[in-house]
């Protein structure tokens, strides 16, 4: 019977994901990767900042001409018609008081004299490690946790050894405690530089790895860590999925293999990418769980698109036989119908600015760097951005989801919205979930009034569904406009793995050069009366829906036979229900009717025994 009512559960509030014509492939291509050097220590390296000249005369970064930012509008009848109808209208605050972001820290952060900036971070114990492009090879600024700058200005080149176009993006694996980046190889127009930490220490040496890319010129790399793999995504000839291997990369191995997956392109589009997605926080996802890899589709790019959805692909790597590797997909997750055309798909920049006709870039085709798996414990969840049309009328806004697998395994969109309270272009987003399921998103914003800076929102959560209920907080304000239209390709957020903060990078503006800072804050907690202790108990109880509309069932094992108080508790700690039931033992399921009950949250106790439970639930209509 209780397996039985969890299925109810997920079919009531999940999305329910498609999978006609899911396949899957096997026999990946293999290329060798080859340990180029060790590094000295970043500490030791020489500092390289831009010159006067260099910062007078701006550089755009290398590209592959054939992958520019295109798309053609195919199906003339793609929906939506008009405003996001996932546009959050409701612009209500958290549950109980209107909240801000708490800024702990801001720091200034890396510039340089190319455009665009393609901002990356990453964050451990104890550092937190920036990239950006530069006009010769990437930059990399390293803090201590308080603030002291430990490594300065030093070049990608300095710890490589070779050149590189720039598209830096940064990782630090929680597992393994090292930090790593990627970035292309200039000496190869299809080839990727890949540097690992040595040690847990970002200021120390690193051994950097290289290997070339058969599916051609390896544009925009996204790097991610799963189980016994680092995954990397490019936009090439054809979209493509990369595996290392983890345990060897991070034994410094001279050599070894990297195993490639390619997936069939979208009509239409010149620029094409799926995005990793990368495990965070001490718990890792259960054994054998594939690696996931995520893109966005827009009905508008072909009418073999289908409807809007996200597309997810299962990545299986096998490390001693590569004949057992296998990617699984499409997976097709329906979504709220979204428009990614801002200004008409042959002009790609849409962005306004103050003072000047020159308009920003704002990536609308793809899910934006990170995407962030966290496994609570009592569930996973899966966080993920792009930019879309939210007012039908060219207002960038953000589309956000949050995903999270059912009971028998399956991935599913458990919340979704479109964040966009005001006509100003909102752009270059970026999300992250900590422990307790707070999610914070940040992004740039730029309009007719404003000039290019970064905010950042979020939501608890015991927040009310589909919704950022946090004020959107200004991390870092502009003042002037930015003189390029490739103002950048991505942002940065993260979350620390000791606190639960977030830390970002993002641009803005004071004069027509973009700058950089690193911003860290926080959200308040869900408010929870100090009646109400928090415990732990062996038992495992099912609020079954959860959100519920006020009818829920609650499903646990009992081991013996017992008499089971059990309350409900209102934010206060106010009890608002009790009554004690006796039961039977092994599987039991209690109906409860609620409707008298208004929209939030609540906690339920029940005592078994020695235990004591606390479960917390939402009421939502």
């Amino acid at each position: 019977m209780k397996k039985k009512l969890l299925a109810v559960f997920f079919i009531f509030v999940f999305t329910i994901a498609s999978y006609a014509q899911v396949i899957t492939i096997r026999n990946p291509k293999t290329v060798p990767i080859k340990l180029l050097r060790v590094s000295k220590a970043l500490r030791d390296l020489p500092e390289s900042a831009p010159t006067e000249r260099q910062l007078r005369g701006r550089r755009l970064e290398h590209e592959n001409p054939a992958l520019e930012h295109q798309m053609k509008i195919v199906n003339e009848n793609a929906l939506p018609v008009g405003a996001d109808p996932a546009l959050q209208r409701n612009n209500e605050m958290r549950t109980a008081a209107t909240a801000s972001a708490n800024i702990l820290s801001t720091w200034t952060g890396l510039t340089a004299a190319v455009d665009p900036s393609d901002n990356t971070i990453a964050v451990g114990p104890n550092h937190v490690m920036q990239m950006t492009n530069s006009d010769a090879s990437s930059y990399i600024r390293i803090w201590s946790k308080s603030g002291t700058v430990l490594v300065n200005n030093i070049t990608a080149q300095s710890i490589s050894g070779v050149n590189d176009y720039g598209d830096p993006n940064l990782l630090y694996d929680p597992a393994a405690d090292r930090f790593l980046f990627v970035t292309l190889f200039s000496g190869s127009a299809s080839k990727l530089v890949v540097c690992i930490s040595q040690t847990p220490d970002p200021t120390g040496s690193y051994y950097v790895y290289s290997f070339n890319t058969p599916n051609g010129f390896p544009d925009y790399p996204k790097i991610a860590v799963w189980d016994n793999s680092y995954i990397i995504t490019t936009n090439s000839d054809s979209p493509t999925i990369m595996a290392l291997d983890r345990s060897a990369i991070i034994a410094g191995q001279s050599m070894g293999t990297v195993q490639m997956f390619s997936l069939s392109s979208f009509p239409t589009l010149g620029f094409q990418s799926a995005s990793p997605v990368t495990q965070t926080g001490n718990l890792l996802p259960p054994a054998g769980e594939p690696a996931v890899v995520i893109r966005v589709a827009d009905d508008a790019w072909g009418g073999s698109v289908g409807s809007d959805h996200l597309e997810l692909f299962q990545v299986s790597i096998d490390w001693t036989n590569s004949a057992n590797s296998t990617i699984t997909g499409p997976i097709n997750l329906s979504t709220i119908a979204y428009n990614s055309n801002l200004c008409g798909f042959d002009n790609g920049n849409c962005i306004r600015q103050p003072n000047t006709s020159r308009k920003l870039d704002p990536l609308s085709d793809i899910m934006m760097d990170k995407v962030q798996y966290r496994n609570i414990g009592d569930y996973e969840s899966i966080v993920c951005s792009h930019v879309c049309n939210a007012d039908g009328l060219g207002t960038a806004g953000i589309r956000w989801y949050e995903l999270r697998r059912d009971i028998s395994g399956n991935w599913n969109i458990y919340q979704q919205s479109t964040y966009s309270p005001d006509t100003t272009g909102r752009f270059m987003s970026s999300i992250t979930i900590n422990q307790n399921g707070t999610i914070a998103l940040g992004y740039n914003v730029s309009g007719t009034m404003v000039s290019p800076g970064f905010r950042i929102t979020g939501r608890d959560s015991c927040d009310a569904l589909n919704l950022m209920t946090v004020d959107e907080t200004v991390a870092t304000a502009g003042s002037s406009h930015n003189s390029s239209s490739r103002y950048g390709d991505y942002n940065g957020l993260v979350t620390d793995p000791v606190d639960g903060s977030f830390w970002m990078t993002g641009n803005y503006n004071v004069s027509t050069s973009w700058s950089t800072n690193v911003v860290n804050f926080s959200f308040a907690d869900c408010i929870v009366a100090e009646v109400l202790p928090v415990e732990s108990s062996s038992q495992h109880i099912h609020i079954i829906p959860n959100p519920s509309s006020g009818q829920i069932i609650i499903a646990f094992d009992l081991p013996v036979n017992e008499t089971v108080p059990l309350q409900i508790f209102d934010a206060t700690g106010k009890i608002i229900f009790e009554q004690t039931f006796h039961l039977q033992k092994e599987n039991v399921s209690l109906s409860l009717n609620l409707d008298n009950l208004s929209n939030g949250f609540y906690f339920l106790k029940m005592s078994a025994g020695k235990d004591i439970t606390f479960q917390k639930f939402i009421i939502q209509r």
